[in-house]
């Protein structure tokens, strides 16, 4: 494969850092960025372009770095969106939730357009899955971020525009089958509690079509998965923790 351009957000370790690693030893350019340079210098040294990215800071600032970033060789070829952090706390009276979602997506389309093929890499988790107690405005917004850059494309208002008025769902028959839920009366009696209640028939296909779309790329990608363990058992003893 012809050498690429990365740009890589939140390389002071972890994955980050991993990345700039093996992609140098690959023969690819990379553009490390970080919130404090001083922590970095050795990827520097590795042959990494190093520059400041703090992804809390305001918008503005944001997309000025970032587009300096990619400034540096003219384009990227993929951006991995790495960079974030846990936040301890409840979503109630929260903002941290949607300002993590909004930081990300910031950089992602500030670089998209610059990207030769448009490539990004989202760091998600799997807490965005199951939940996390104490975590869950961290777990709220990988939620978030899991399918944003995929549904965030031009086509959208034509797609909502169709659809607007013609739905099949009746807010009225919606609304009932609410209050039956909560007050457990009538088809909800006797049902343990849901956590989610598709309304309307549309709703039901687009939820079905989306789990089994999800279990089938799961399958399809285990193997691979799987192989990116540890030993077997801190993998017990991760296990444990999260059940």
């Amino acid at each position: 494969m012809p050498q690429q351009v990365w740009l890589i957000t939140g390389t002071s370790s972890g994955f980050g850092a991993e990345f700039v690693k093996d992609l140098l030893s690959c023969g690819d350019k990379v553009v490390a960025t970080a919130r404090n340079l001083s922590i970095i210098p050795h990827l520097k040294n590795r042959g990494a372009v190093i520059t400041l990215l703090d992804i809390p800071a305001p918008q503005v600032e944001l997309e000025a770095k970032t587009h300096e970033a990619i400034a540096i060789y003219g384009h990227v070829n993929v951006l991995v969106n790495n960079a974030g952090y846990a936040h301890f706390g409840i979503g109630l009276r929260n903002s941290t939730s949607t300002s993590s979602v909004y930081q990300c997506n910031t950089v992602s389309f500030a670089s998209l357009p610059q990207q030769k093929e448009r490539n990004a890499c989202v760091f998600g988790s799997v807490t965005a899955w199951h939940g996390v107690p104490a975590v869950g405005v961290y777990c709220s917004s990988k939620f978030a971020l899991r399918d944003n850059l995929k549904l965030s494309t031009p086509s959208i208002p034509s797609i909502f525009n169709q659809a607007n008025g013609k739905q099949p769902g009746n807010p009225v028959r919606g609304v009932d089958c609410i209050i039956s839920v909560v007050k457990g009366e009538r088809d909800a009696a006797y049902k343990p509690w849901t956590n989610t209640l598709a309304l309307g028939s549309d709703a039901v296909r687009a939820t079905r079509r989306k789990c089994e779309d999800t279990l089938t790329q799961l399958a399809e990608w285990e193997e691979l998965s799987r192989s990116s363990d540890f030993a077997n058992d801190f993998i017990k003893t991760y296990s444990l923790m999260i059940h």
